[in-house]
C-alpha cells in the first residue's frame, strides 16, 4: 500500500508556463493539453521517487510567475492524470472480465467434453469429439485464468503513477538566482510518451 502522508519533493525548472503545455496546441492553458517532454520528465522522477506522497515544486524566473496561470496548470495537470487514471482503470476492468469469460467458455467446454465420457463411454464418435474438445477447453480455462491474474498489472501500475500525481500537491515559486533545479528534457522522437517504461 502507497503511504500517501509522506511528501517526496519533485523540484522542476522551468522557463515559462508554456514548458508544461504542448506546442502543437493552440487552446487557450485552460485547454491545453500537457507537453509530452513535461509528462516524460514526470515519468522519470515517479522512477525515482517509489514511497510516500509527491509534492512537485516549479521554479520560474522572477517576474514570470502569475497565481491564476499556477492555479490553472495545477488544474490542467490534476485533471490530465485523473483523465488517466479512469482509463486505466476501465482497462483493468476490461481486461479481468475478459479473464472471466474465458474461464467461463473453458470450463463450459470441459463439461461438454467430460459428459459424452461418462455417458457413452463405448461411442467412438463421442468420444472423438471429447478428444478434440478437451484441449481447447483446457487452453481457455488456464489462458483466462492467466489474464485474470496477471495482464492487468501493467495497468495497474500506470493507473498508480496516474493517481500519485493525481494528488499530488504542486507549488509554483520564484527560482532563486543562485540554484536552478533541473529543467525538462525534451524527448528525442516523435512519438507520444507512455505513461509508463517500466516498473517502478
Amino acid at each position: 500500500m502507497i503511504d500517501f502522508e509522506s511528501y517526496r519533493e519533485i523540484q522542476i525548472s522551468l522557463d515559462t508556463y508554456d514548458d508544461i503545455f504542448s506546442d502543437f496546441d493552440p487552446r487557450p492553458y485552460s485547454q491545453r493539453e500537457l507537453s509530452q517532454d513535461f509528462l516524460h520528465e514526470m515519468q522519470q522522477r515517479y522512477l525515482e521517487t517509489p514511497q510516500g506522497r509527491i509534492e512537485v515544486r516549479f521554479d520560474l524566473p522572477a517576474g514570470v510567475r502569475d497565481p491564476k496561470l499556477d492555479a490553472t496548470a495545477k488544474k490542467r495537470i490534476r485533471d490530465h492524470f485523473e483523465i488517466e487514471r479512469k482509463r486505466e482503470e476501465a482497462k483493468i476492468l476490461h481486461i479481468k472480465w475478459k479473464g472471466v469469460k474465458y474461464v467461463v467458455l473453458g470450463s463450459g467446454a470441459l463439461i461438454v467434453a467430460t459428459l459424452p465420457l461418462l455417458e457413452w463411454p463405448d461411442n467412438v464418435l463421442m468420444n472423438i469429439g471429447s478428444t478434440i474438445l478437451m484441449p481447447i477447453a483446457w487452453f481457455f480455462s488456464f489462458t483466462g485464468a492467466s489474464i485474470y491474474v496477471d495482464d492487468w498489472k501493467e495497468a495497474r501500475e500506470r493507473a498508480v503513477f496516474c493517481a500519485r500525481f493525481e494528488k499530488a500537491n504542486y507549488v509554483f515559486v520564484d527560482e532563486p538566482q543562485d540554484l536552478k533545479a533541473p529543467s525538462i528534457q525534451p524527448v528525442h522522437d516523435n512519438k507520444q510518451v507512455p505513461i509508463l517504461s517500466q516498473s517502478p
